[in-house]
């Protein structure tokens, strides 16, 4: 390996359980609008938490996941590598782990069939903080064929890999320089993980975190992430994106956002030239309505912004995963934290070409959800993974959803609009969840203030058949059970009255 510098930016150097739903295809009489519905619903769950961080659709029309699987004794932990069919549905997962924490952060399949992920793992024994970045290839069945480890004695790791043009990979990271600072860590491989190159990009009294990488039609390579200038008053952190040659030599770098926290959480780049990225920016910093919204961006090859969107609620947004579709525009996953709640939820977003937002969706869960990635299963249909606290005893079980576009044949909005609403009205009837269910699920409520509320479940003739809730509740959110068990397979309505306030329906699917 190499060693140079160019101005002092650029440096070389036991089987799971699975709960179930099984899928509904939903269609609608009188179209309004395009949304959002799921499809199906699984839950990996074990004794210890465990998290999906990045889901790819596999040769086979199945699905890959990476992520992190909590060991045993709930210390410590090791990589995530499961595999499911087309449904959703467990074929084999498997943990990988020589330390004392390893985790996949991306995951790519490979020409043989098989996989290859990048992560990092934690070596307490040398030094508690102490990490390398790591790069590893299995075989189609998750058996490991290789294992590489990279970095200094510091804190270091990769967070995305993509394939090189002609073969090989790039890796994306940071490298943790004396005092603490990091800086972008961009390694190239072979097919074999031999090390072509490795680089450490960036400016020594600069804090540089470095999140994701691909690479473009030109052949260069772009990185993301955000930046710190620890020796200048009131900088938290901006937008940070640079371009390397297929030699690693530095051709930009950019650095640009407002006076709060910017961070580029992912980028892909578009087959038509130039890159797309998202992540999240603060707005009214210091102030008591400060937030996160996500911010989606297109560039050109050479770091010139084309347009920006900024999508959000009045809450937090957090965003991770991103995905060209295959209409030419863009899917994201992350997580919303609504003003009057004090949980996050899934939350997924559709722009166009034009950076224009098609739809948002959220899911209000009685537990709390992450997404973090997320992949195109065919035209209009998209699959998440993430973390879930709902139907576990844990920290958290690894997600996997599928949704599906539909259209909304009665005048509902979705989450986002109902979250907007609790501003000024703020009475809302969730969504049910889970929905379609074959056990029990959960009706959650809004309340502004104390009062009498009746909730009831009806089915298609109108019929009340069921009594959720008739009486007083507090202000706050309320999440009531629905005892599915107790009802036929069918189509039911949960309909929530409050008197001269709120009169609110919503539809859900018990399957036996």
């Amino acid at each position: 390996m190499t060693m140079a510098t160019w101005n002092n930016r650029l440096t070389m150097i036991s089987r799971p359980t699975w709960l179930w739903l099984i899928p509904l295809t939903l269609t609608f009489a009188q179209p309004v609008h395009a949304q959002l519905a799921p499809e199906w619903y699984h839950i990996h769950a074990r004794p210890y938490k465990d998290f999906g961080k990045s889901v790819i659709l596999t040769s086979d029309g199945g699905f890959a996941v990476t992520g992190f699987a909590a060991s045993d004794s709930g210390s410590g932990g090791e990589l995530l590598l499961l595999r499911t069919d087309s449904q959703g549905n467990l074929e084999w997962s498997r943990t990988y782990g020589s330390s004392d924490f390893d985790k996949g952060k991306e995951i790519l399949q490979t020409a043989d069939g098989g996989y290859i992920i990048a992560g990092y793992s934690i070596f307490h024994e040398s030094n508690p903080l102490a990490r390398q970045a790591l790069v590893m290839k299995t075989d189609a069945d998750g058996e490991e064929i290789w294992t590489q480890y990279f970095g200094s004695s510091g804190v270091d790791s990769a967070f995305d890999i993509v394939p090189v043009q002609g073969g090989g990979f790039f890796v994306a990271g940071d490298y943790e320089l004396e005092g603490n600072d990091r800086n972008t860590y961009l390694i190239l491989l072979d097919e074999d993980g031999s090390v072509i190159w490795e680089q450490v990009v960036g400016d020594e009294l600069a804090d540089e975190r470095t999140f994701t990488g691909c690479q473009l039609s030109n052949g260069s390579f772009v990185y993301g992430g955000n930046v710190r200038h620890p020796l200048v008053a009131d900088n938290p952190s901006d937008f940070h994106i640079g371009s390397v040659d297929i030699q690693g030599n530095l051709l930009w770098e950019r650095e640009f956002g407002g006076e709060g926290v910017d961070i580029v959480r992912r980028m892909r780049a578009l087959p038509t030239g130039g890159f797309v990225l998202i992540g999240e920016t603060e707005l009214l910093p210091s102030t008591p309505e400060s937030h996160d919204d996500m911010y989606v961006a297109m560039f050109t090859e050479d770091g010139d912004s084309v347009w920006t969107s900024l999508i959000g609620t009045a809450g937090d947004e957090e965003c991770y995963g991103l995905e060209i579709t295959s209409d030419g525009g863009l899917i994201t996953a992350g997580s919303t934290l609504g003003p009057n709640t004090n949980s996050w939820d899934l939350y997924v977003a559709k722009v166009d070409t034009l950076g224009n937002t098609e739809y948002t969706w959220s899911y209000l869960s009685p537990g709390i959800e992450f997404g973090k990635g997320i992949v195109e299963q065919a035209p209009g249909e998209y699959v998440l993974t993430g973390k879930t606290t709902y139907q576990t005893d844990v920290a958290g079980s690894l997600l996997l959803i599928k949704l599906v576009e539909t259209v909304n044949s009665y005048d509902q909005p979705n989450l986002r609009t109902h979250r907007q609403e609790q501003v000024t009205s703020g009475y809302t009837l969730h969504p049910v969840f889970p929905n379609p269910t074959n056990a029990d699920a959960v009706v959650s409520l809004t309340l502004p203030k104390s009062g009498y509320i009746n909730t009831a479940v009806y089915d298609l003739m109108g019929r009340q058949v069921a009594v959720l809730q008739d009486g007083v509740l507090t202000t706050g959110i309320h999440h009531i059970a629905l005892a599915g068990n107790n009802l036929a397979s069918g189509v039911y309505f949960v309909r929530a009255v409050v008197p001269g306030e709120m009169d609110e329906v919503q539809r859900i699917t018990i399957i036996r």
